[in-house]
């Protein structure tokens, strides 16, 4: 949904594991689920394909922030007190995302 540049990826995906990371294909998906979910929300203002891919990302980034919050909990540290200090991989990316 335009944070990631797939060119960067290595061609590992799709049944032999020797594809490139599809865009296209993730849009498409994305939107198929996007209908579903809206044709169940009849009476609602209905989400956009990039509303349902944050979903998504809400829900990632609250299961990875979880066990670092657990963790840091139970060292008796306090969140509130402390800057989170990302490096390295994906986690750069998100970062910003985890409360």
């Amino acid at each position: 949904m335009g944070r990631l540049v797939p060119s960067l990826f290595p061609s590992i995906f799709g049944p032999e594991a020797n594809e490139p990371l599809d865009a296209t294909a993730s849009f498409a998906a994305f939107d198929q689920l996007t209908a579903e979910i809206n044709s169940q929300r009849a009476a609602s203002v209905p989400y956009t394909t990039y509303q349902v891919a944050a979903g998504f990302l809400t829900i990632a980034n609250e299961g990875m922030s979880r066990p670092m919050r657990k963790l840091t909990e139970q060292r008796g540290f306090t969140l509130a007190s402390h800057d989170l200090c990302c490096f390295g991989g994906l986690v750069t990316r998100i970062e910003g995302d985890i409360r």
